[in-house]
Order: structure tokens, then sequence, then C-alpha cells
């Protein structure tokens, strides 16, 4: 039942537009290694992008994380200062990335890192996090 209730909100939230998180994958066949990141196709003038969306009073709508396979999503939410619903803000953008650069699961993460989506007519952005995971040392 609860597969069930899941699945249809997802359904629900293509059906009405909004985009589920690409994972790593997704657009290339699962028996690829390497998919293409949606880091590697970014807007140059992002950074100023993201401060007029602050200044206009964006919402941040959805906040995603790519790359990562062994660590959780809420390991990363947890860190974070950007939730879903609140409005953007650009000094917690910049404080979530210095926050997620410390974690000892992944590399450090920088503006590059990520790819932001702007739309104008509802006045929100979906922003998704590409990280890099490190080996685990083993003992």
């Amino acid at each position: 039942m609860f597969k069930f209730l899941i699945l249809s909100v997802f359904l629900t939230l293509n059906i009405q537009g909004v985009k589920v998180c690409p994972r790593p994958g997704d657009d290339a066949s699962r028996s690829t290694v390497t998919a293409k990141s949606p880091c590697s196709e970014q807007d140059p003038d992002q950074d100023k992008l993201l401060q007029e969306a602050e200044k206009n009073g964006y919402t941040t709508r959805r906040v995603c994380f790519w790359g990562n396979e062994k660590t959780r999503d809420i390991v990363f939410r947890r860190t974070i200062l950007l939730n879903e619903g609140d409005s953007f803000s650009y000094d917690f953008f910049q404080r979530s990335l210095r926050s997620l650069s410390k974690l000892k699961e992944i590399y450090p993460v920088g503006p590059n890192d990520v790819k932001a989506s702007f739309d104008k007519d509802d006045q929100a952005i979906d922003l998704i996090f590409c990280v890099k995971e490190r080996e685990k040392k083993k003992k």
C-alpha cells in the first residue's frame, strides 16, 4: 500500500510538470557506468541569475542530489540550509555549499557543481547538486 501511495505521488508530480530528480543512468542505458552529469551543461551567468532570483523573491521548489550511489539524500538534506518551499537565499546557497564540502563522504562541492533551473512564471528555482562520492578506505 505504501509503495502504491509513493508511486501515485510521483506520477501526480510528473503530470503537473514538476521534474523528479534525475538519477545516474536515467538518460543512459543501465549497462553504462558513467552517465552525463546535469551539471555539465551550465549557464555561465548562473551566479548572477541566482542573486537576481533572491532579489525577485523566488522560491526553492526542488532540491536534488545527483551522483550519490551509497550516501542517502537525507545526509545531504540535513547539511544544507535550503529547504523546498522556502524563499531562496543566496547566502544560504553559499553556506550550503560550504557545509556540503565539509562532509567526508563526498569531494568538495562548488558553484560549478550545481545546476539551477529557473521557472519565471512560478518564480521558482530547481537545484541539482552534483556530488562525487569518495571511495571508502579499506581497513
